[in-house]
């Protein structure tokens, strides 16, 4: 229960000029009802005789126009404060007002000429009720005449029903506002956690006022796949936050998160296929592999071939892929299931590889060295010149993109001079990186059969400040300074 005023204090305005009011019926207009509810007392500040009295609740019609809504008789008012029990009802808007019989000049209620809000009167014998009825506004008076509004509150209610369109990362909360409380609902929603009983101060939905009672829902997001959750309904008002019975769901397993690295040891007839388990989606790896298909993205119900590695609890793997066509495309992905997804399986994002033609070289990319902000030393091998002499070789190399994609000599290209040495190392200065940039080189080597590609490598991070770098030369350790110097590591025989 709380109390809300209507009216204006009744007190002793007595040093207020003019500061009685005589009259037939005046409605004070200085403070409407904030609230609905029942008027049980009343206070009226009188001067001299003792009429009988009435008190009325007014509802503004527009204009000067009031009809009376309640009313109830008050008996005798005497000279000064009186206190009146009284039952009656009020809206959010309404005025209180008072009846009385007319008294000599000087004598009636007690009123303050400063006051700022309007009043009304009519000096024209009636009674209640008032329909429709015109009085005369006179601005710029307060009476004393003062209601305590008892505002009744209730507790708004809600229940909360079996959560639905359950997903991985998603759910639908379901609930019944059963009633809107007094004051009325100024929110409403879900609340749910991975714990019993969560409040609005777990993760929550905010619905906003209920317009009405009756079924509403919650979109839940930004859940956890294979997870337990504690859901309740909940609604609020100014008396305070209330819950429907809690219910629980669980979240759909996740299938496993895997990711495809680049093809290496690309021949014409096999190519190495390799992949990580980046997380196993919430249960242990019951099979993965690789998958791969001529010219177009392949599945788990789409391939020309596939591999089957069984469980496992190891991340990394690699897997030989076989029987491929010569100088043919491929598109190519790592897989994996889990036990709580035996069908569904996880993917890797699709590369591609090329496998080498009839007569093609074979080149090999070794790591690179002297890795600088913008410059770095590409290193690779020709272990077979193929069908036909070498006509160009070198690396080609081009910013790491997601996914990945193998440089070729289409991409930035560095040419190496002079013929190649077979299974000799031969270098290629790159002089044109961007600092801060990550790249991928491939050596390449090109004869009148076509350009074959050694395995591609990343070239460590071009960083803003160079970083010391690890490289050997025949039985040496070499070291790149941040000023790019080179450096040979010597060390006694032992």
């Amino acid at each position: 229960m709380m109390a809300i005023d209507i009216g204006a204090d009744a007190i002793d305005r007595a040093n207020a000029a003019g500061n009685t009011v005589f009259g037939l019926c005046l409605i004070e207009g200085s403070n409407p009802a904030s609230e609905a509810g029942k008027i049980l007392k009343v206070y009226i500040y009188f001067k001299g005789g003792s009429p009988t009295c009435s008190v009325g609740i007014f509802r503004h019609a527009g204009g000067n126009v009031f009809n009376s809504v309640d009313h109830q008789d008050v008996g005798v008012i005497a000279d000064g404060l009186n206190e009146k029990d009284v039952d009656l009802d009020c809206e959010i808007g309404d005025y209180i007002g008072i009846l009385y019989a007319a008294m000599p000049s000087g004598d009636g209620i007690d009123t303050d000429v400063t006051g700022a809000a309007d009043w009304w009167r009519t000096l024209e014998a009636t009674s209640f009720p008032y329909i429709n009825y015109t009085f005369t506004n006179t601005p710029g008076r307060i009476i004393s005449l003062y209601g305590e509004i008892i505002v009744s509150t209730a507790a708004p209610s809600v229940t909360t029903q079996a959560v639905s369109d359950i997903d991985k990362t998603t759910a639908t909360g379901n609930g019944t506002v059963v009633s809107l409380g007094v004051p009325l609902a100024t929110q409403h929603g879900h609340c749910w956690a991975t714990y019993t009983n969560p409040t609005t101060t777990d993760s929550k939905t905010e619905n906003g006022v209920p317009s009405a009672t009756g079924a509403y829902t919650s979109s839940m997001t930004g859940l956890k796949a294979n997870t337990k959750y504690y859901v309740r309904a909940y609604i609020t008002n100014s008396v305070g936050t209330f819950y429907g019975t809690q219910v629980e769901f669980w979240t759909l397993p996740d299938v496993p998160l895997v990711t495809t690295y680049l093809a290496k040891s690309v021949a014409a007839t096999t190519a190495l296929g390799s992949g990580n388990i980046d997380n196993n989606g919430g249960s242990a790896i019951s099979q993965h592999g690789v998958l791969w298909r001529a010219g177009a993205d392949p599945d788990i119900d789409t391939y020309d071939g596939k591999t089957e590695l069984g469980a496992t609890t190891f991340m990394y793997f690699e897997s030989l892929m076989t029987s491929l066509t010569v100088g043919t495309e491929y598109h190519y992905r790592a897989y994996a299931f889990n036990a709580d997804n035996p069908d569904t399986p996880g993917y890797g994002s699709v590369l591609k590889f090329t496998t080498s033609a009839a007569g093609m070289p074979i080149v090999k990319t070794r790591a690179t060295i002297n890795i600088t902000p913008t410059t770095a030393t590409g290193r690779g091998v020709v272990t077979d010149t193929g069908g036909s002499p070498i006509t160009a070789y070198g690396h080609c190399y081009k910013a790491v993109t997601d996914p990945p994609t193998v440089p070729t000599t289409s991409d930035s290209t560095k040419e190496t001079t002079g013929a190649p040495t077979i299974d000799e190392v031969f270098l290629s200065e790159i002089t044109v990186l961007t600092a801060g940039t990550s790249y991928i080189l491939a050596a390449y080597a090109t004869n009148t059969q076509g350009t074959s590609y050694g395995d591609p490598v990343n070239i460590n991070e071009v960083a803003d400040e160079s970083k010391g770098q690890i490289a050997y030369q025949g039985e040496h350790l070499l070291y790149t300074t941040k000023s790019g110097k080179q450096r040979r590591l010597l060390g006694a025989e032992f």
